[in-house]
Order: structure tokens, then sequence, then C-alpha cells
């Protein structure tokens, strides 16, 4: 299959501060795209990483409409293929929510 698609949903809030008060924590989001196989053992096809303050700023530009965001993926340095994923702002708490499409390559 050459487009994939996934229709995976998640919610996240804001980024808190530290126990205490403190600075920032800076937190991220991991995306790792493996291929299952029937015999063998999965194989790691490529990974994309990036913050959720990002995550947010881009929700928060796309007026309310989801926004498609192209999310390269790597393995060992080179570029492998390319996240498709879904963001908006939803709810009157503003949850961020992303919907991971499908991956291209």
């Amino acid at each position: 299959n050459l487009h994939p698609r996934w229709n995976e949903r998640f919610l996240c809030s804001r980024q808190g501060d530290k126990p205490g008060g403190r600075d920032r924590v800076e937190r991220t989001l991991l995306f790792q795209l493996h291929v299952h196989h029937v015999w063998r053992n999965p194989v790691l096809c490529g990974e994309a990483e990036f913050g959720i303050d990002n995550l947010w700023t881009r929700a928060g530009h796309s007026g309310g409409s989801p926004q498609t965001v192209p999310v390269p993926l790597f393995k060992k340095g080179e570029q492998t293929g390319v996240l498709q994923i879904q963001i908006a702002m939803q709810g009157p708490g503003g949850a961020s929510a992303a919907n991971l499409l499908s991956s291209t390559g």
C-alpha cells in the first residue's frame, strides 16, 4: 500500500511549567513509522520529532479549520518519506487535536 491511512487521533494540552514553577519543559512529539512483517521483525522506515509548541502555533493559525502539515521522516540522517498530519484547535478549552493521515515516500 503506497498511500496508507491510519486515521488516528490524539489531543494534547499546552506545554506546562516544570514542577515548582521554574523553567518551562520543552515537550516533543515523536512519530516513528514501522513496517510490520509476518515472518520478520518490524523495520523502522523513518521518524520525525518536533515541539508541541510548534504544533500549537500551527493549529492556532489555522482559523479553526484543520490544516495539513507535511512532516519529513528521517532514518540515519537521510529523508525516507513524508508523513502528512492534520491539526486544528478543538473545543472551548482550546485543546489541540492532530489526526494522523497518511505517509508518502
